[in-house]
């Protein structure tokens, strides 16, 4: 690892967590928290994205932006994507 790629106090954490002892796990236990992960990150950027489309639309529902109606499209193609994201995470 390369410190410089790391703030100086986050590597001292990195380099500690590095030799950890992990509990032993089956690969479909790895596997398994694995894809939770990825879920939960895409989760939090589709929250991010829906955040500021949210921003986007009231700017121009307040400027009077006809654009506000493909934000609003966009926006509903998020929330489809999210509920698929939390049915996933469900199971």
């Amino acid at each position: 690892m390369q410190p410089e790629l790391l703030l100086p106090e986050h590597y001292e954490e990195v380099r500690s967590w590095s030799s950890t002892q992990f509990p032993e796990m089956t690969l479909d236990q790895l596997e398994r928290d694995l894809r939770r992960v990825v879920l939960r990150l895409r989760e939090r950027r589709i929250r991010n994205d829906k955040r500021q489309l949210d921003e986007l639309i009231g700017e121009a529902q307040t400027a009077g932006d006809m654009r506000g109606e493909s934000y609003a499209a966009s926006l509903a193609q998020l929330s489809a994507e999210m509920r698929r994201l939390q049915q996933a995470l469900a199971r």
